[in-house]
């Protein structure tokens, strides 16, 4: 009786040590899926129901700006979801992910490693036809590029993105592009280039009521109105920005609107108003991590208290804005931003030189098969007008099909460049389309082939009989 109290004792407690570790086993495993799958459930059921590369990049981008971006820990969050995509070998949302993290880290101002991350990016987004990644891959570029105050660059990396937001005919896209154009030029004191990237992109924010595009926008616009010194112009469309960027309390539309005002107000020798944003611009920028930003209040800062003649405030300032710039814009960065423009620009001329080549190959190859298709021609009709030439159905069958072969060639070779165009390299679609050329060129070869046969063999009957004639007047005349 004691030893079967003791085995269900046992037991018992074997039964419970069993449910505890199922139970820890439950948690580690959701803890583990938890962490495996950063994106929420609502974004993970779009993207994964996403039809397309296309659908999928758009998904992550309004994942982005819509969620991501008002995170502090933005960033991290970002790795933790470009973990995720590498474990699960999803190209798009790896490398969408990862020009996004290059964007971020521009901001902060590490723009030399997010360059160099966006530019290999770009490779693998072009390899994949990917038109989302390229159109964002290329602004990531532009204004790392700008960050760096290489203007020129900027500036054509950023024009890059247009042909492809026009063949999506998309207005968002291109009041994105023209923003961070217009911006860029604002930078680069050309306000009269500037403002009309930004006056359309406000106009296209405005038809859309795109409040979330129209805090940046509407900055932008007073940017360059600021670069020209308009600052009277500026600041009903900077008042309108701050409202749009205070409600959605996004950190960096936000940073950049109290810079503004700090512009604006210096530039009206408003110095109370100056300092207050710039201080608010700075609090929000070191909690942020924004060094750009963080810089260019400092420099606001000295060059106020200077001309007020606070000299202990200026100095003050004057060192933080060095020690800030020194950080952001020091030389070796800079021979860094222009070893990286050569490789580029070298890159970028041995595709130049390789496409130059395939297509002179390609041209080279239509030549060859036209030749081929007017020599079997040519035969097939020196062989059906002969009059003294017995043709076998077997040979006009063989150069039929040989004729037939070389023509989808040729047709292949003439059209190649175009049905990539329009299918945008989607190997299913192109070879569709080409399934569909050869199904209407099968029942034209059967024809034709079946008439060249029927006249050929008409001519070997008349062939015969002219030669049977000939036979039979030869015998009579022997005869006789």
């Amino acid at each position: 009786m004691e030893v079967h109290a003791y085995t269900h004792t046992a037991r018992k407690k074997w039964a419970q040590c069993f449910w505890e570790f199922l139970m820890l086993f439950l948690v580690i495993c959701c803890s583990v899926s938890i962490r495996a799958q950063p994106l929420p459930d609502s974004v993970l059921t779009r993207y994964n129901s996403a039809k397309n590369q296309k659908e999928k990049g758009r998904c992550l981008w309004n994942y982005f700006k819509t969620v991501i971006s008002n995170d502090s820990n933005e960033v991290t969050k970002a790795f933790a979801l470009l973990s995720y995509f590498q474990i699960q070998k999803d190209e798009t949302g790896a490398d969408n992910t990862q020009s996004y993290i290059a964007d971020r880290l521009n901001r902060r101002g590490d723009y030399l490693t997010g360059l160099n991350m966006a530019l290999s990016v770009l490779t693998k987004c072009e390899k994949r036809k990917d038109t989302i990644g390229i159109i964002y891959t290329y602004r990531t570029i532009s204004n790392c590029y700008a960050f760096a105050l290489n203007f020129e660059e900027a500036f054509a990396w950023g024009k890059k993105a247009i042909p492809f937001i026009a063949a999506l005919n998309d207005e968002v896209e291109l009041s994105n592009t023209c923003n961070d154009l217009g911006a860029i030029y604002a930078q680069a004191g050309m306000p009269d280039s500037g403002l009309v990237y930004a006056q359309k992109a406000v106009n296209i924010d405005t038809r859309l009521e795109d409040k979330s595009n129209l805090r940046y926008s509407l900055s932008t616009l007073a940017e360059n109105y600021m670069a020209n010194k308009d600052y009277d112009l500026a600041l009903p469309f900077l008042k309108r920005a701050l409202h749009y960027a205070e409600a959605i309390s996004d950190a960096w539309p936000l940073a950049y609107a109290y810079l503004d005002f700090a512009v604006v107000y210096a530039g009206l020798k408003n110095y109370d108003s100056t300092i207050y944003y710039a201080k608010k611009c700075i609090q929000l920028s070191g909690n942020t991590g924004y060094k750009e930003t963080l810089m260019k209040s400092y420099q606001v800062l000295y060059t106020v208290f200077e001309e007020s003649g606070r000299q202990d405030s200026s100095n003050k300032y004057f060192r933080l804005a060095m020690i800030a710039r020194d950080s952001v814009y020091s030389v070796e960065k800079a021979n860094n931003i222009q070893t990286i423009s050569f490789r580029v620009q070298l890159q970028h001329q041995e595709k130049e030189a390789e496409a130059a080549q395939a297509e002179e190959e390609r041209q080279t190859n239509i030549q060859y098969a036209g030749i081929a298709i007017s020599l079997i021609i040519f035969i097939s009709l020196f062989l059906l007008l002969s009059r003294s030439i017995i043709i076998n159905e077997k040979w006009i069958s063989f150069l039929g099909i040989l004729g037939l072969l070389i023509l989808f060639e040729f047709i292949n070779l003439v059209f190649h460049p175009y049905l990539a165009k329009i299918t945008n390299h989607t190997p299913v679609m192109m070879l569709a389309i080409l399934v569909a050329i050869a199904a209407l060129l099968i029942p034209l070869h059967h024809r034709l082939e079946h008439w060249i046969k029927h006249k050929i063999i008409e001519k070997n009957k008349k062939i015969r009989l002219a030669a049977a004639k000939k036979t039979i007047e030869k015998l009579e005349n022997d005869q006789s």
